[in-house]
């Protein structure tokens, strides 16, 4: 029995990489190795631009946290970005019998989870995870967990989360051409849940919004499994470029206006307060108010589209537990605050539940690679297959056929 096993994950946005190791101990203690960003190069909106350049990226970020920490690397686990990842709700039905009823097995959950992806994966489409939200047994009899039930009829409602099979070959090749093996693919959003949502959280109902660089991931959860995904127009980036394009300045002296001195606060003696900015040559003075009033419109379309979003996914009278928020575009000053007073909801910036760094800065913004990591490090030890990589789990495929005929027969 191993005391301790180590995994690295990384995180691809859109304009940086996160890669991270991580360790759990046989008794469930996650810990944070190490952490380390930089800029994402050859890899643009979702696609790989530059194999060679993008390959390279990948090496110098997992050769940063190797170092670091000592430990070699030879597979990794990805987190996709929002933006890749596409999902739809899919109703499947199996009969168990023509005549009479039968005892169901995890033979008939596995057919009518398979089911299920055939009906949900497009043709250019590899999936990322099949989430089941609940079965039906004979039309009426609603479970979370139909195994040792007896019945004629068995359904599902699953959520499919799927990527477009060419984006995902390519950065596979820019992996294996790094030197690294593609342990398994993810959504970064999804996962991070396991960093801060607790059971009861997701049994009572709650929202994750995720903001990324270009997109913001919505995820509704309910009943313990995540019941509602999609994407928000807005993103961190569209905050900087709001501040560049209503100012004049480059993306990147946009950004850190954004960092140092952007808020959402309506506090009006905040606002007189000016700063001066280095543009070309000189340094011009600017209020506060300017650069937080060039905000404004882009925050009211992300909070548009968090209500749309409420509204479409027709849950929201299922929500107990309100929203958290995570990504750097949550830490603006006066976002959360905001969003509390306009939003049906309590709104919160989520604090991560497991293994909390003390020498780590900036840790909200790695918890999609720590949330990668840990859902990685959870199906390694409780024997969970890998979505993306199924054909190396031969010997489990083989031990549950032996399972099911000796529950068929005995």
């Amino acid at each position: 029995m191993f005391k301790q096993k180590y995994i690295c994950s990384l995180d691809l946005g859109a304009r940086e990489i996160k890669a991270g190791i991580f360790s759990i101990s046989v008794d469930g203690d996650f810990q944070w190795e190490c952490t380390h960003a930089q800029t994402i190069h050859g890899f643009k909106e979702g696609y790989v631009s530059d194999l060679g350049e993008f390959s390279e990226c990948i090496y110098q970020a997992v050769y940063a946290v190797s170092k670091k920490t000592g430990i070699k690397i030879k597979e990794i686990i990805l987190g996709l970005n929002g933006n890749m990842v596409t999902g739809r709700n899919i109703n499947a039905a199996i009969s168990l019998v023509e005549k009479g009823r039968k005892v169901i097995m995890q033979r008939d959950i596995r057919l009518i989870t398979k089911q299920a992806r055939l009906l949900g994966t497009h043709m250019d489409e590899d999936i990322i995870h099949d989430i089941p939200q609940f079965y039906k047994v004979d039309d009426d009899q609603l479970v979370s967990n139909p195994q040792g039930l007896c019945g004629r009829k068995l359904e599902v409602k699953a959520l499919i989360l799927g990527a477009q099979a060419d984006r995902l070959s390519s950065i596979t090749k820019a992996v294996n051409q790094a030197g690294f093996d593609v342990e398994d693919m993810v959504l970064s959003a999804y996962t991070a849940e396991t960093m801060l949502l607790t059971e009861e959280q997701k049994n009572r109902g709650c929202v994750l919004i995720d903001i990324g660089a270009t997109v913001s991931s919505f995820l509704i959860f309910k009943g313990g499994c995540l019941q509602y995904y999609t994407t928000l127009a807005q993103g961190g980036g569209g905050f900087t470029y709001s501040i560049a394009q209503k100012l004049n300045f480059s993306f990147d002296v946009a950004e850190e206006i954004k960092k140092s001195y952007a808020s959402v606060t309506s506090m009006s003696s905040y606002h007189k307060e000016e700063i001066l900015i280095k543009k070309d040559q000189s340094y011009i003075p600017i209020k506060r108010e300017v650069i937080d009033h060039s905000l404004e419109e882009e925050i009211c379309l992300f909070e548009k589209s968090i209500q749309e979003a409420l509204v479409a996914s027709g849950l929201q009278e299922e929500i107990s537990e309100g929203i958290f928020m995570t990504g750097g575009g949550a830490l603006l000053p006066g976002l959360i605050d905001r969003l509390d007073q306009h939003m049906p909801f309590s709104v919160q910036l989520g604090k991560i539940k497991r293994g909390v760094p003390q020498e780590i800065q900036d840790v909200a913004l790695f918890v999609p690679v720590a949330g990668v990591a840990y859902y990685g490090l959870r199906k390694n030890m409780f024997g969970v297959e890998s979505v993306t990589n199924q054909s190396a789990h031969w010997f489990k495929r083989s031990m549950h056929y032996v399972g099911d005929l000796y529950e068929e027969y005995f």
